[in-house]
């Protein structure tokens, strides 16, 4: 499932936005939450495009076996978390 969230800390609200509409949630100052769900490396370069943001994470996300990371840019806040399989 990919999905993103407008969070607006100011007043304490959350709401769903479609990826499309998180560019405007962040021009009115919310922040957003952005889960992406095995995206494959040109969706992701694309969304980032679109974000204005650094590719550098991407070679982050798609590296196997890649251990958690956190990360802070200008542009954005980027955490990975590895998932458990069996």
């Amino acid at each position: 499932m990919t999905f993103a969230v407008a969070l607006d800390f100011s007043t304490k609200q959350e709401r769903p936005v479609a990826l499309d509409d998180v560019n405007d949630a962040r021009a009115q100052g919310s922040f957003c939450w952005i889960d992406l769900h095995a995206p494959s490396e040109e969706e992701l370069r694309k969304f980032l495009d679109t974000l204005k943001i650094s590719h550098e994470p991407i070679d982050e996300v798609a590296e196997f076996g890649h251990r958690p990371a956190f990360n802070v840019s200008s542009e954005c806040l980027h955490f990975t978390l590895a998932e458990p399989r069996m």
